[in-house]
């Protein structure tokens, strides 16, 4: 949409101040070093819309500007014998009254719901904090984020005699670097459309993500400065939230810029420097706290907990290349009180590795453990899903990197907790673009009366697409849908499988046609329903055998001939068995 010669921030080349009229509100000792480039800020912080009132907000201006100078009666600068109107007057500038933010007030324009960016809003009156509020609400942005945007852009949460182009501008949306804005920019001056418009755009880059020159989870080439002979580094955006703030404001800051940064101040200018995004980071830092989601947790007062189902399969594109493993996963009653993960070697009688991980054990119809390419880089990430409880109030997934010791991502998703038993996360590559969508499956108590599909756009705030299926909605104890790639195409299908309850006396694998509203096949497999407990068994799938489909497994956890756990997996078609391999792990007491 904008060109990377654009951008909606006007901090990038100038650096506007007013360091003297702020205290802090958190003690946040705050270094350059600190910054990380390829994770600015979160999801979960960039997108939490519920983390101030209005009276917080209103409260926190306060706090900035004590006392604002409606009048322009303090001296220019310490010690000079001229008042601000008196200079205003001498050079031609705004003349008093001023009026500082938290006295502000403005229209707003009342502007219809659009998927996926952003509720409806009603056309008042309201005062800074009330827009600011309204607008974090209908568009699912931190109200934190919206202040220090305002703050980076024109200093207007600290001002004490702001002017009217600092609230005409007061976001930096549209506002460009380089030649004069598009028509599409009619309209969006002002304090509201300032602040909704930013925030629309915030939400418009989740959606859209391809539109944009910064993506999450890949590499990306970032300038230090508008200035092409300044330079450029690869820059690997680890989240949505980081990947906006760049698409906003398309630079990073060098190593001179971060040298600069203090505990007092965010720094000043330096050779071929931009500070943007170092400024949004260095405020937010000292205003809120961290940037960055829930610490990384510790197991050192860890406990497990009663209950359960003990260990899941799942499987694992452990590295790029090669075969798809498969990953023990324990939420609870482990040895080191972790969830632990162990992945077997491909005879299933050793392992590659054993790890406890950063997250203490927790009951398992709490937590679910998943494996999906969500970066397009070829292997899996595990993630752990929080269905039932979270600090947030909602479904959240946390994803570990590759030494499962810490988070890639905490995401508190856009959907409120409910029954883990009524819904799964699946990662499938719906698109086929080479990564995994996270899709929301709702298998009863769904608006249509149907299994529902809903996909997630990047960032988890909002959605892609909504699908009520041709299937009646399902006791999840009958069947599970899962994703696999079955017939060789660029994307996953999505396949029904049903444990129980089945016409044919077998377990039953119903592969979806795209839309899931018919069947590409309906397959009785040649396992008979007589010969097999559905409480014992799971039916994962994964690319066993490096070939160019997925292979459908039959995990059999208990009641296993050999007294092991036992992997099955079978040829396309499901009607005879590639592999049938007892592994080191004796089955599941009944």
């Amino acid at each position: 949409m904008f060109g990377s010669i654009y951008r909606f921030s006007i901090s990038a080349l100038i650096l506007v101040l007013f360091i003297g009229f702020f205290a802090p509100v958190k003690a946040n000792a705050i270094s350059g070093s600190d910054f990380q480039a390829g994770r600015i800020i979160d999801e979960v912080k960039f997108f939490s819309s519920n983390t101030m009132s209005v009276a917080e907000i209103q409260d926190f201006m306060n706090s900035k500007v004590p006392v604002c100078d409606t009048n322009g009666t303090q001296p220019y600068t310490s010690g000079s014998s001229q008042t601000r109107a008196e200079w205003a007057v001498a050079n031609g500038k705004p003349q008093p009254p001023y009026t500082c933010l938290k006295s502000y007030s403005d229209s707003t324009i009342g502007w219809p719901a659009e998927t996926s960016l952003c509720n409806a809003i009603t056309g008042r009156t309201g005062n800074a904090a009330e827009i600011i509020y309204w607008v974090s609400n209908a568009c699912g942005i931190n109200p934190q984020v919206l202040l220090v945007l305002l703050q980076k852009e024109q200093s207007l949460v600290t001002d004490d005699w702001p002017w009217p182009y600092q609230y005409r501008f007061a976001t930096g949306y549209c506002v460009y670097d380089v030649g004069p804005p598009p028509p599409s920019c009619a309209g969006t001056e002002g304090f509201f459309g300032q602040v909704y418009y930013a925030a629309r755009q915030f939400k418009r880059y989740a959606r859209d993500v391809d539109s944009y020159n910064f993506r999450a989870g890949i590499n990306n080439m970032i300038r230090y400065s508008p200035d092409p002979s300044c330079g450029e580094s690869q820059v690997y955006i680890q989240n949505q939230g980081t990947a906006n703030l760049y698409n906003y404001t398309p630079y990073q800051p060098n190593a001179a810029a971060l040298s600069v940064v203090s505990n007092s101040s965010p720094g000043g200018e330096v050779p071929c420097g931009a500070y943007g995004n170092r400024n949004f980071w260095w405020y937010f830092t000292k205003w809120f706290g961290s940037t960055l989601g829930p610490p990384d947790y510790s197991c050192k007062e860890g406990v497990n907990f009663g209950g359960g189902l003990g260990p899941r399969v799942v499987v694992n594109q452990f590295s790029p290349s090669g075969n798809a493993t498969f990953t023990l996963s324990y939420l609870n009653q482990t040895i080191s009180k972790c969830i632990e993960l162990h992945t077997w070697q491909p005879n299933l009688q050793s392992w590659v590795t054993n790890v406890a991980t950063n997250h203490p054990a927790i009951p398992p119809p709490n937590a679910e453990i998943i494996a999906g390419n969500i970066y397009g880089d070829a292997r899996s990430e595990l993630i752990l899903v929080l269905p039932r409880t979270s600090v947030s109030g909602k479904i959240e997934v946390h994803t570990w990197d590759n030494t499962y010791q810490h988070w890639i991502t905490n995401i508190a998703t856009n959907h409120a907790l409910i029954p883990p038993e009524d819904f799964d996360v699946v990662p499938a590559d719906v698109n086929g673009d080479g990564r995994d969508e996270l899709l929301l499956v709702l298998y009863r108590n769904t608006g249509s009366g149907k299994v529902e599909i809903h996909e997630w756009n990047p960032g988890l705030q909002t959605w892609a697409a909504h699908t009520a299926t041709n299937l009646p909605a399902i006791d999840p104890a009958d069947g599970r849908v899962i994703a696999a790639n079955l017939y060789g195409s660029a994307a996953d299908e999505l396949v029904y499988v049903k444990y129980r309850n089945t016409g044919s006396a077998k377990i039953e694998v119903h592969t979806w046609a795209g839309g899931q509203q018919s069947w590409l096949a309906n397959i009785a497999t040649n396992l008979p329903l007589a010969d097999i407990n559905p409480d014992d068994i799971e039916i994962v799938a994964g690319n066993i055998y490096d070939g160019a489909i997925d292979e459908l497994t039959l995990v059999k956890y208990r009641n296993t001939g050999s007294g092991k756990i036992e992997i099955h997996t079978w040829a396309a078609g499901q009607q005879v068995w590639l592999s049938q391999m007892p592994t080191n792990l004796d089955s599941l007491s009944p």
